[in-house]
C-alpha cells in the first residue's frame, strides 16, 4: 500500500514507545546501533557484517563494518539535534544518488519516549520505488521491534 499518486510514493511511517528517557533512547538509536540492528539479515555484508557506525554530526557517515576491515556506506547524517531529532540519507548497497531520507524524532513522554520514524524519497528509485518502499514497510517493523528489546 504505497499510496503512489502523481509519481509520489507515500513515506513509510513508524512509531514506537519505549520505557527509556529521551537521552537514553537517542543514544541507543545513534551510538548503539550494532547492539540492535539485525546485521545478519539487513546489511550489505550479511554474514561478514559485524557492526554499524553512525557518526554523530551533520555530514557524518552511517556505515557497516565487516570482519575483513572493509565498510559499506548506508548514508550521511543531514540533521543532528540530540536528543530530539536525527535525519540521514539512506542508500545501503546502492549509489548515494538514489538514496532516500530517514528522519527520526524523539519525544519525551511520562512513561518514556516516543520514537517516530519517517522514511521518504522513494521516487528517487524510479519505477521500483513503490515495491522497494513496501519491503521497507515490513522491514522497519522488524528492525524497530529489535530496537525496543
Amino acid at each position: 500500500m504505497s499510496g503512489m499518486e502523481a509519481g509520489v510514493v507515500a513515506p513509510v511511517r513508524k512509531t514506537v514507545q519505549v520505557g527509556w528517557d529521551i537521552d537514553a533512547t537517542f543514544r541507543r538509536f545513534t551510538e548503539d546501533m550494532s547492539e540492535w540492528w539485525p546485521l545478519a539479515t539487513h546489511s550489505v555484508g550479511l554474514e561478514k557484517a559485524v557492526g554499524v557506525v553512525l557518526e554523530g554530526q551533520v555530514g557524518g557517515r552511517v556505515y557497516e563494518t565487516h570482519t575483513d576491515g572493509s565498510t559499506s556506506d548506508w548514508g550521511r547524517v543531514t540533521v543532528w539535534e540530540p536528543p530530539g531529532r536525527i535525519s540521514f540519507t539512506w542508500h545501503p548497497g546502492r549509489e548515494a544518488d538514489d538514496g532516500q531520507l530517514v528522519e527520526v524524532t524523539f519525544t519525551a513522554e511520562e512513561s518514556g519516549t516516543r520514537l517516530e520514524l519517517v522514511h521518504s524519497g522513494w521516487e528517487r528509485l524510479g519505477e521500483r520505488g513503490a515495491s522497494v518502499r513496501d519491503g521497507y514497510d515490513d522491514g522497519w517493523d522488524m528492525v524497530l521491534a529489535r530496537f525496543r528489546r
